[in-house]
């Protein structure tokens, strides 16, 4: 079976495994400014990835590349609105942030929420799938194991 067949074949039967890792920002304000923080779902930082401070109408306000910490601040319209902010990294990974107009809250006690949404640790999930991996490998080196037996003996007169 050739190359083609495979890539059709392999994301039917397994496509939870190609899901993207998620990206994700999150916005506080600081005094003049509205500063940022991008991240994937790993706590890895998203270096160099666009974002942009959109109104409610639509319009982009300003917009800018995220550091090597994947921060980027902007200054703080005059007038308060609610704002979207949209990160968008190499690959086709997007996230959002929406910054409500009336009085955000804190940046300590925001983040805090923030960053315990976005675990370290492996969840379940992620071990299952790692000891299905795992087993399946195991599969496979016990079926290749065998078949190669089962031609030496054919071969042996």
């Amino acid at each position: 079976m050739d190359f083609k067949k495979w890539a059709v074949i392999i994301p039917l039967f397994f496509p939870g495994y190609l899901e993207a890792h998620g990206l994700f920002t999150f916005a506080w304000v600081e005094s003049d400014r509205i500063c940022t923080d991008s991240y994937f779902s790993r706590n890895s930082k998203a270096r160099g990835a666009r974002i942009s401070m959109i109104d409610q109408t639509g319009a982009v306000l300003a917009s800018g590349l995220t550091d090597a910490e994947g921060g980027f601040c902007f200054k703080r319209p005059e007038k308060p609105q609610k704002l979207v902010f949209v990160v968008e990294a190499q690959g086709g990974h997007r996230g959002e942030f929406t910054l409500p107009a009336e009085s955000p809250p804190p940046a300590d006690e925001a983040r805090a929420g923030c960053v315990s949404e976005a675990r370290a640790d492996p969840g379940l999930r992620e071990i299952v799938g790692g000891l299905g991996w795992l087993a399946g490998l195991a599969g496979l080196g016990f079926w290749w194991a065998a078949r190669r037996e089962r031609g030496r003996l054919q071969r042996t007169p």
